[in-house]
């Protein structure tokens, strides 16, 4: 497991993971933007109070796409056919099928919940 260095509001950060460099590189940057952002629009905040302002906010975008890909899958319900062909078309059940831009958020935001389960073990 290789150890990274990140930075954030001006503290050095030593950080134990099995995920790619990078990736937890640009989260380190996500994080560090999303608390700057509030710490810009409420100067006299602590950083801490900000750190945890910043962490809600990410967690309710996440939450947000989570629900929206659910309300999607849950209005997908992929079935087969019937196997008697005389069945009429319209008494068949739907397929209906995501298009690429709904098929790849929902694979980020599953491999980006993988590699956060990961780093909290």
């Amino acid at each position: 497991m290789a150890r990274i260095h990140i930075r954030s509001l001006d503290q050095d950060y030593s950080i134990r993971s099995g995920v790619n460099d990078e990736y937890l590189e640009g989260l380190a940057k996500h994080v560090d933007a999303k608390i700057k952002e509030i710490l810009d629009q409420v100067p006299e905040i602590e950083p801490l109070k900000a750190a945890v302002f910043a962490a809600l906010n990410i967690a309710d975008e996440t939450n947000a796409q989570r629900e929206d890909l659910e309300r999607k899958l849950a209005k997908a319900k992929v079935e087969t056919l019937p196997e008697d062909p005389e069945t009429e078309i319209s008494e068949r059940p739907a397929l209906i099928i995501f298009d690429e831009e709904d098929v790849e958020r929902l694979k980020r935001i599953s491999d980006k919940t993988k590699e956060l389960d990961q780093m909290l073990e």
